[in-house]
């Protein structure tokens, strides 16, 4: 008799299967995608499915144009509001609403920077780069790289005059995973009873970003400088009164080509003063730019960027003043949405068309033996169970003026592993203001940003929005036993120790690496770890709530929506008569 025996190895082919939606060729906001995978597909591996689909974005009639993208930390996932597995009978196995908002934590934390890199491959992000990088000292954004953009084509010509329109954004094809508990457990699926999805669109006002490097209200360093008028080494300011329908750009923040340039012909245009943050050109009437070109001779032949207008424009508002002005210098941010008194006040409303869409299947075919022997321990009573970790939201609303808040969460899982909190801003925005961050939450008040860091996801994300500290209580007991203070980190100055903690082991027990924290200012997040390492914890019969007290020097100022992920084991116990979940 051998000590050593081997275990019994079946073969298994493979085949990827492509399997389109079924109710439309095309999608928009708001609107419902249902792609079935039938029940002869058999056996399938759901983490090496994947969404496939074409996104365009249109801007809006009869307004000016100004470069576009998704979500630049999430991509095309931001798109996806909520989402439902049914069997095809109709027995519902995972409901998660609030999809985005969910991913948008596992892509802050689980993060580094190959993760990134792959994402921005295939799912539409974007991130940093050399090519447009900040001089000035700001902070790094993700946000700034308008060349290799997968939503828009880039500017090749040394002399760039052709207006910005829907011909030049193009057609993004994604490759999304789908974050949903089964599709992304690593064991086979039996799908004798068949599956369907029903996925959500997101509405617009959610899903778009304007680049970080045209903004007023977040990350102003980061724009393009005026220069002069003249272009000189002797540069002129741009007094008010006096008229021009031409202007100069310094190379500051990497402007050293048309191609670097952010701002598109045929773009609205204001100047901002670094130190007073005031408006200097302001007379009811933005500038539109016509062409872009780089002039070899200016600057005494180091070569600027020239701005020319489409009209002549008289500046009857502060003195637009040069580089390296004693009196401060000025950027240029884009003024699409500005009426000549607020940022975002105007309506902008552009749209996004989903397309082609299909489910990429992994098929599993397993040899005849294996699947008749399965059939008849099954006809003969016997059944299959199939263990996934998945989540639910529980959503819960709080008022700006609440300072001491109670969120009761009725659970009633009897394998819940942790709970992530994200205090979301629930204040209704428009497009526009979403864009521009008009009376945005700022998560950081870096100095040399000298605008803040400005919340520009709107409310997709958590604010911490002065929270002061937190404690959870559930069956009767306080969790944990002191309160966990956040007072530092809603200062936006500092850092508290543990929160993140509680974090990290709340992430790690929902399946989500914590590799990355560098998002714990941009998006709160409250967690709390149920259990440790392969444990659980049964919830049923137990009341569960979240105490926040808001009572700092400054009160909060912005109403929220809690979205609270509850991340548990669920069990799909399947027989001959049918398939039922067990929380």
């Amino acid at each position: 008799m051998s000590f050593w025996t081997s275990e019994e190895k079946i073969a298994i082919g493979q085949t990827k299967v492509s399997i389109p939606s079924e109710n439309g060729l095309s999608y928009s906001a708001g609107q419902k995608i249902d792609i079935t995978i039938p029940r002869e597909i058999q056996f399938f591996q759901p983490k090496e499915s994947y969404l496939s689909l074409d996104v365009e974005i249109s801007l809006p009639s009869g307004r000016k144009p100004t470069r576009l993208s998704l979500d630049e930390y999430i991509g095309g996932q931001v798109l996806i509001k909520d989402i439902r597995v049914y069997t095809q009978g109709g027995t519902l196995l995972e409901e998660i609403q609030g999809y985005n908002t969910a991913v948008s934590v596992m892509y802050d934390y689980d993060s580094n920077e190959n993760i990134r890199n792959k994402r921005a491959m295939t799912e539409g992000t974007t991130s940093a780069t050399s090519f447009y990088r900040g001089t000035d000292g700001g902070t790094q954004s993700d946000n700034v790289n308008h060349i290799n953009s997968p939503y828009y084509v880039g500017v090749e010509n040394a002399t760039y005059s052709d207006p910005f329109d829907d011909d030049d954004y193009k057609k993004a094809k994604l490759l999304l995973p789908l974050h949903t508990g089964i599709f992304q457990n690593d064991k086979i699926f039996p799908n004798s009873m068949g599956l369907r999805l029903e996925i959500v669109l997101e509405d617009n006002n959610i899903v778009f970003r304007q680049l970080d490097s045209v903004n007023k209200n977040n990350k102003l360093s980061l724009n393009p400088k005026f220069h002069s008028l003249n272009g000189s080494t002797a540069p002129d300011e741009w007094t008010s009164g006096s008229d021009s329908n031409v202007f100069y750009v310094a190379r500051d923040n990497q402007n050293i080509g048309v191609d670097n340039f952010p701002f598109v012909v045929g773009e609205a245009i204001k100047f901002v003063n670094d130190t007073s943050a005031k408006l200097s050109y302001n007379n009811g009437s933005n500038m539109v730019i016509d062409t872009v070109e780089v002039i070899g001779t200016a600057d005494d032949n180091k070569g600027l960027i020239r701005v020319t207008l489409d009209d002549t424009y008289t500046n009857n508002g502060s003195t637009v003043f040069p580089l390296d002005s004693a009196s401060g210098e000025c950027y240029i941010y884009s003024a699409n949405f500005d009426n000549g008194s607020s940022v975002g006040a105007l309506s902008y409303n552009p749209t996004f068309t989903v397309s082609n869409v299909e489910l990429i299947v992994q098929k599993l075919e397993m040899p005849d033996g294996y699947k008749n022997q399965m059939n008849q321990m099954m006809r003969e009573g016997g059944s299959m169970v199939y263990d996934f970790l998945s989540y639910s939201n529980y959503r819960q609303t709080i008022l700006a003026s609440d300072t001491v808040a109670n969120i009761n969460l009725p659970l009633n899982f009897s394998r819940a592993k942790s709970i992530l909190c994200v205090p979301t801003d629930s204040t209704v925005r428009t497009t526009a203001k979403v864009l521009s961050c008009e009376d945005a939450y700022e998560y950081n008040n870096e100095s040399t940003d000298i605008s803040s860091n400005a919340n520009t996801r709107g409310s997709l994300v958590g604010i911490w929005d002065n929270l002061q500290n937190y404690q959870f209580n559930y069956n009767n007991r306080l969790q944990p036993s002191r309160k966990i203070s956040c007072a530092k980190i809603s200062a936006k100055d500092s850092i508290d120790q543990q929160p993140l903690v509680e974090l990290e082991k709340a992430l790690v027990q929902a399946g989500i690496q914590p590799r990355s924290f560098r998002a714990f200012q941009r998006n709160a997040v409250i967690g709390r770890a149920l259990a440790l390492q392969d444990g659980v914890y049964d919830c049923r019969g137990k009341s569960f709530s979240l105490q926040l007290e808001y009572t700092g020097s400054e009160s909060p100022d912005f109403p929220k929506l809690f979205n609270n992920y509850v991340f548990h084991l669920r069990r799909l116990n399947i027989t001959a008569d049918g398939i039922s979940v067990k929380l």
